[in-house]
Order: structure tokens, then C-alpha cells, then sequence
């Protein structure tokens, strides 16, 4: 946005008398200091639109650029006291060690020639600095010999990258994190993630992919972001996890509902970050066509594995002869249950713990190709089941029904159940509380008055027919 200059000259004009307040300094002081600052270059070329800014949010930039202890924000005047280091609370200078204080004594003196600092020594022993104090008139020279960049002209630079990325994000969550970062600068408090301009664009780098990728290998993504296929998993793969802890909704729903935890790899496979090609494992009298090549998984009556990356080439389910489509949370009920023989008119689906998109997509591809089929879940008797659940009923299956995660199953387990704590039966009440018509109402009400959940494998293996 330009700004108007007369009305820009006034605001020039508002800013100088107020930081000569705060500052304690003359007004042709702070008419030298503000025209030399980064502030000043920043305000005069509309950089993320300062020169929009209040008037008091100028002058605390610029008493944050010029190192005076109090913001412009603080009741009363502010203070132009000396930043300043004392020697003496150093380790060696403190008790008189010779290559201690030489090695002090000659770093400050060069500083002092070049004119960074102003040295005080001691009034009874005057080879000893008493302090060593910054010169705030020289604060550009400062920054530059210490090859450091003011902290006003990084946040505004890490504010454009983050305005620049927005443009171009679709995803809620991840514009989410974007806008509550770009806040955070704007009030001058410590960004989640981003905390300099590299690590900022190569966060927003891959951000960028995400939103508009279709979900890939890590070193791939790697790669195609920064030339580097190891990149993203020194550098960025942790950020990433805690961003999508906070922002992305499925796995915040799940963190702040259910006790057990995800994996990091689970966590990037919901983002669209595959650490590794997952597998996923079906049993039924179903066939699916790729290419030209119809591929019949009914002879396959122990189980079938499909690749995840193989999903995306498949065109079509048949599913003419299946009527019922079971999902399993657990590996080792759903092999029991496999080797225990399913009906011909019986799909059924090794779920596990929480779903990636690519999982999504195969389910999605199932339940497009169904007709008069009923879809089943069964989990353990537990949080982490009743989420489960849920999640794949309001995101896919909305005719979905639980099986096998009654009071009766319950009955039948709680002998051998897990044995939980009030703080567990706590999140438990919760959850009946934000769900008050839970189809799981009964049974939850069952685990809190015997403390105890029931795992799948507890349960004595059934032919289903």
C-alpha cells in the first residue's frame, strides 16, 4: 500500500517527539537517530505495510532496533540507561587470571577503535574494565560487525514470506498455522516455529508442496523442495510434526481425546508424508481392475496386500459378490479372524490404528463401488476404537455400524481387561459429555464403573458369516 507523503511526513513527525519521550532524548536526537534507522527504511518503502502501524508500535520498533530497556508500551517514560557488560562476571576476569583479562581487555579495545563501544575501567585498579557499554548511536555498525540483522527487519521479512506463502495455500489447517504465526510477529511475541528467514522459507517450501501434492515419498519431496534428499528429514520433519500436532484436525482431535499416541510416521502419512510405502492387507471375494488387468483377490482366501502407491493406478472395484465390509483395528484379529474363514459375501479390511489419506483414498474407492452392502468397525473397547469410529463414520462410511464393541462383547472380556485410571475414566466422561448421544454411550458408561477396556485380541475368535 502507498501511503500518502504529507500524511506520511506527519506521522515522521508524530514518531520523532514520541520516541524523543520514551528515549529520554532531544528532539533533533531522535530526528538523527530515527531518519538512520532499519526501522525508518522499512516504514518510508511500505514494507508489510508498516507505515499502516500505530504510531506508538513505530517507536517500539525503533527503541527495540537502538537497545533501550524499556518499550514503548510500558507506562511512564522510558529510559536511555547504557547496555552494558561487565567483565568482572566473567569466568577468569573475575579473579585476575592474566590470558583472561588480556584476551578481554584487547577484544574490547579493538571494538572501542572502531568506534562499537565505550570502555570504563575501574577508578582504584585502571588496567580492569569495569564495563564496556554498547554505543547506540553506531547500532547499524553494531549489527553489522556482528553480522547479525535487526530484530525489526527479520520479523518483517519472515511477516512477507508468510504473506507471500498465504496467497497461494489452500488447506485450512495449514493456513491456520500461517495466520496465527503472522500474529504473532505482528504483536512481537515468539513465533511457534518460524525463528529465522531460512528456516521460514524452507518450512513454507514444503508447506507449499503439501497443499498442492498429491501425497509422496519423504525423500522424494525432499528432492523436488531443496535439491537434497535428506533435507526435510534433518531439518524440517520435526517442525512439521509439531505444527501438525496443533493444526491438522484429525490428529489434534485424536491427541487431545485418546491416550495413545501416534507415531511420527503416522503423523506425516496424514500430511501427505510417506516414510516408507505402507501396506495394505484385505481378505474377500472382490477383484479390481488396473490397466487392462483384472486382478481376482478371491483365490486369495489368507489375505491380499496391495501397495499404497498402487491405489492411485487402480480404476475400478468389483464388488457384485460382497455384501458386508468389515474393518479391523488390530493386525492380530484380523489375521484370527482370516485364517478362521469369512463368508463369500464378506470384505474384510485390516484397519489399523489411525488411517492415512492414501488408506482413505482405497476406502473411499471401496465404498464408491459398493451397492447394498453394510459396513462394520471393530475395535478394541476403548477411546481409541470409539474414535476411531467415528472418524471413519463422519469422514467416509456414514452408514457405518460397530461390531463386536457392545456391553455384550464387554461382558464377555472385562475379565481380562485393562486396567485403567481416573484420569483415563476422566477423558471417558468427557467424551460422553461432547457426545451425549454416543452409540457407545452404554459401554462407556460399563468401562468408567469397572475401570477396566477391552482389547480386541480378548476376545475368542468368531467365524463370521
Amino acid at each position: 500500500m502507498t501511503a500518502n507523503k504529507t500524511l506520511l511526513q506527519r506521522k515522521y513527525s508524530r514518531i520523532i517527539s514520541l520516541f524523543a519521550e520514551k528515549a529520554d532524548l532531544s528532539k533533533e536526537e531522535a530526528l538523527e537517530k530515527f531518519y538512520h534507522s532499519k526501522t525508518y527504511d522499512l516504514v518510508s518503502q511500505g514494507v508489510s505495510d508498516l507505515h499502516c502501524r500505530s504510531d506508538l508500535y513505530i517507536v517500539d520498533e525503533l527503541l527495540i532496533e537502538y537497545g533501550y530497556e524499556k518499550s514503548a508500551y510500558v507506562k511512564g517514560n522510558g529510559s536511555n540507561k547504557a547496555v552494558a557488560l561487565k567483565p568482572s562476571e566473567l569466568k577468569g576476569y573475575d579473579d585476575h587470571d592474566f590470558d583472561s583479562v588480556n584476551s578481554i581487555n584487547s577484544a574490547s579495545e579493538k571494538l572501542e577503535e572502531h568506534n562499537l563501544v565505550r570502555i570504563e575501567y575501574q577508578k582504584d585498579n585502571t588496567h580492569l574494565i569495569h564495563r564496556i557499554c554498547l554505543n547506540l548511536n553506531n547500532i547499524s555498525a553494531i549489527y553489522q560487525y556482528a553480522q547479525r540483522q535487526p530484530v525489526i527487519e527479520t520479523r518483517m521479512q519472515l511477516m512477507q514470506i508468510i504473506e507471500e506463502t498465504r496467497q497461494s495455500i489452500r488447506r485450512e489447517w495449514i493456513m491456520s498455522f500461517l495466520c496465527d504465526e503472522y500474529d504473532r510477529l505482528t504483536n512481537k511475541r515468539n513465533c511457534l516455529v518460524l525463528k529465522n528467514i531460512t528456516e521460514a522459507r524452507d518450512l513454507c517450501k514444503v508447506l507449499l508442496f503439501i497443499d498442492n501434492s498429491a501425497p509422496a515419498l519423504m525423500r522424494n519431496i525432499s528432492t523436488r523442495c531443496y535439491n537434497d534428499s535428506k533435507y526435510l528429514e534433518r531439518n524440517i520433519r520435526n517442525k512439521l510434526i509439531s505444527i501438525a500436532k496443533k493444526y491438522e484436525p484429525d490428529i489434534n482431535g485424536y491427541f487431545s481425546e485418546n491416550n495413545n499416541t501416534l507415531t511420527d510416521n503416522q503423523i506425516l502419512e496424514q500430511i501427505g508424508i510417506i516414510t516408507y510405502p505402507e501396506i495394505f492387507e484385505l481378505c474377500g471375494n472382490a477383484s479390481f481392475v488396473i490397466g487392462n488387468t483384472v486382478v481376482d483377490m478371491s483365490c486369495f482366501n489368507k489375505g491380499f496386500c496391495l501397495q499404497s502407491e498402487t491405489v492411485a493406478d487402480i480404476q475400478q472395484f468389483n464388488l457384485e459378490h460382497i455384501r458386508r465390509i468389515l474393518f479391523i483395528e488390530n493386525r492380530t484379529t484380523y489375521l484370527s479372524t482370516v485364517l478362521c474363514g469369512i463368508h463369500d459375501n464378506m470384505l474384510v479390511i485390516y484397519h489399523g490404528g489411525f488411517y492415512s489419506p492414501l488408506k482413505g483414498e482405497l476406502i473411499r474407492k471401496l465404498y464408491n463401488a459398493s451397492e447394498n452392502t453394510k459396513f462394520m468397525f471393530w475395535g478394541d473397547i476403548d477411546l481409541g476404537g470409539f474414535v476411531m469410529y467415528e472418524r471413519l463414520k463422519k469422514n467416509i462410511i456414514l452408514e457405518l455400524k460397530p461390531y463386536r464393541m457392545d456391553t455384550q462383547a464387554y461382558s464377555e472380556g472385562k475379565n481380562h481387561g485393562l486396567a485403567r485410571s481416573a484420569d483415563y475414566c476422566n477423558k471417558l466422561r468427557e467424551y460422553l459429555s461432547n457426545n451425549p448421544d454416543s452409540i457407545f454411550k452404554d459401554v462407556i458408561e460399563e468401562i468408567i464403573k469397572n475401570e477396566k477396556t477391552v482389547e480386541q485380541e480378548v476376545l475368542k475368535p468368531t467365524i463370521i458369516v
